[in-house]
């Protein structure tokens, strides 16, 4: 979007359809459907909202749901709630805490997640830090730094709903640095490799050193 390109706001309050383009703020609070491919500097939605076609927004702000019908990319994501992307998602920063579901693939610079995931395709960021409340997978997850454990308020959570215990399943996770708990995965790779407690490893390989908790179940390990 052009610096100097003089761009109007979209405000929707109540249950509304508009249509896309480019916009300089969105704002949108109760049940907002927008039809066609969105780009903006910041979006803000307290509420339901739909977008119906592709979503580019610098910086966006969410406390309630949203579905993306397209692909979706953003600088800075503060999600309170639940996001839905049917293609793709790109981000530098993502901090959401409720559900992630991604059809396509998913990349980040940085991750903060507390909650679940849904991802189809591969999962990637330099830093990724999931605090599981519930069943969650992801096709693959690559990156730098990586961290799942369950949040404390798994077993909680647990004793209230069946959608099945707070644990992450993935084809394979490879990193640099890995902090794995309560994972379900056919192939772990890292250079540091710390698996704690609930983790069902069928293999298992790193480079420097790998740290494996008494309750964890590895099949096979080896040393590159």
């Amino acid at each position: 979007m052009k610096s100097d390109e003089k761009l109007h706001n979209m405000k929707l309050v109540g249950q509304t359809t508009s249509y896309g383009g480019r916009f300089r703020h969105i704002n949108i609070l109760g049940e907002a459907e927008i039809m066609g491919d969105t780009e903006c500097d910041s979006l803000k939605c307290t509420g339901t909202a739909s977008f119906d076609g592709n979503l580019a927004a610098q910086q966006a702000k969410v406390t309630g749901e949203y579905r993306v019908r397209g692909s979706m990319h953003s600088r800075v994501m503060k999600v309170t709630g639940s996001v839905i992307t049917d293609h793709h998602l790109k981000a530098e920063s993502v901090h959401l805490t409720g559900m992630l579901s991604v059809k396509g693939s998913c990349e980040a610079g940085n991750i903060q997640l507390k909650g679940g995931l849904e991802v189809d395709g591969l999962l990637s960021a330099d830093r990724l830090d999931f605090r599981l409340l519930g069943a969650s997978r992801a096709g693959e997850i690559g990156g730098g730094a990586i961290t799942v454990k369950r949040s404390k308020l798994a077993r909680l959570k647990s004793m209230f709903q069946s959608s099945g215990p707070a644990v992450l399943t993935a084809e394979t996770i490879e990193g640099d640095e890995l902090h794995l708990d309560h994972i379900t995965a056919g192939a772990v790779r890292g250079n540091r490799v710390h698996i704690g407690a609930g983790c069902r490893i069928e293999r298992l390989e790193y480079r420097q050193y790998a740290v494996i908790h008494r309750l964890a179940v590895v099949k096979e390990q080896v040393r590159l």
